[in-house]
């Protein structure tokens, strides 16, 4: 029988919600299932780094008020977006921003956090009607990730785009590295425009986190050429910090990229975000041929990837 990897586990409470931490010498991650499975935390243990964004020191946990208001959620950390990540109506089924994950309470395995050290939640789609699973676990430096969606409808395809949504939090030295094919970007706020990578428009280098040369200084992209080596890697010159996405499955078929100093919000954060689409709203992706997934009715599919949190 293999052995488990060394982990540590820790529920606790913060604002009114239950958070699930898992650990060990190398990456410490929190997950909150009632905040739509958000992981609010993923940090670095050798040097103390928190790779994730939070609009307040205190790292503060709520709702959004508004039902599917996503910008007055807590905005911390990483969500999951399916079946989209912009507002999309495709046939009788209309989508909220950012999708319908985050907004709604997704249920723990307690006996998989309690026995095997994995924090597996579940949540059920009714726009969708579909269910939705992940599985996170920890292997050394290593954050693994895996999902299932299921089609429940027994008449209906269902059909989806998929994105991981972490908002990270940039230090002076952060450097983003694409795989060496990567030359082209769609640009979501130029109706998906092609740019080249990283001099996006003069006095705009994407892969330092710069958009000064853009007005409002934000920028959403996604990778328009084929990930022959899917990796993305976040660098930091100074202190050593790399934070690596490993998306070696078929199913992520480009990254996204997401920089925003000041230019909504007055926030400082950016993002790099596995993904099966080319663009942020599923009706522009079906339309356009820019990626998505279609389910038969009863059908599942799976995939993964990971996250790889160092210092040097």
């Amino acid at each position: 029988m293999m052995s488990r990897p060394p982990f540590r586990s820790k529920l606790s409470r913060r604002d009114g919600f239950n958070l699930y931490t898992l650990e060990n010498d190398h990456v410490s991650l929190e997950i909150v299932p009632e905040l739509g499975g958000k992981m609010s935390s993923l940090r670095c243990v050798p040097s103390g780094r928190e790779w994730l964004w939070a609009p307040t020191a205190e790292r503060r946990l709520h709702a959004s008020p508004t039902p599917n208001d996503f910008l007055r959620s807590s905005l911390i950390g990483a969500d999951e977006c399916i079946p989209t990540i912009a507002a999309s109506t495709v046939g009788d089924r209309s989508y909220p921003d950012h999708g319908e994950a985050w907004s709604r309470p997704w249920t723990i395995d307690r006996q998989a956090w309690s026995n095997e050290g994995t924090i597996v939640t579940t949540v059920l789609l009714p726009t969708s009607e579909a269910r939705f699973t992940r599985t996170v676990s920890l292997d050394g430096e290593i954050v693994r990730l895996s999902y299932q969606a299921h089609n429940l409808s027994s008449a209906r395809p269902w059909q989806f785009i998929y994105s991981f949504h972490p908002l990270l939090a940039p230090q002076p030295g952060d450097v983003i590295v694409l795989p060496a094919e990567v030359s082209r970007v769609h640009v979501e706020n130029w109706d998906g425009a092609i740019a080249m990578w990283p001099q996006i428009v003069p006095g705009a280098r994407a892969d330092h986190l710069d958009v000064s040369g853009i007005t409002p200084a934000t920028l959403k992209m996604t990778t328009a050429d084929p990930l022959l080596e899917p990796t993305a890697r976040v660098v930091n010159s100074v202190t050593g910090d790399q934070l690596r996405f490993d998306c070696d499955d078929p199913l992520i078929t480009a990254l996204g990229i997401y920089i925003n100093r000041a230019g909504w919000g007055g926030h400082h954060h950016f993002a790099i975000e596995p993904t099966n689409a080319r663009a942020d709203a599923l009706a522009v992706c079906l339309d356009r041929r820019l990626g998505g997934q279609v389910l038969d009715p009863g059908a599942s599919v799976a995939w993964s990837f990971s996250l790889r949190v160092s210092q040097g």
